[in-house]
């Protein structure tokens, strides 16, 4: 391979790949958002749950 084949190679894979880990973040924002504030609560370390009781 020359050197152009492999830089438009590595080009390919890095924009497929950066693209499926955007899907992924967004996935899992979207998720998070439609499982509602009780979830997202859960989610929450104990010290902070508190914090938002009242």
């Amino acid at each position: 391979m020359t050197f152009g084949e492999q830089l438009f190679l590595a080009l390919a894979l890095g924009t497929i790949g950066g693209f499926g880990l955007w899907l992924f973040y967004v996935t899992s924002r979207y998720d998070r958002y439609r499982a509602g504030p009780e979830a997202r609560r859960l989610e929450a370390p104990h010290d902070m749950v508190h914090a938002g009781a009242d």
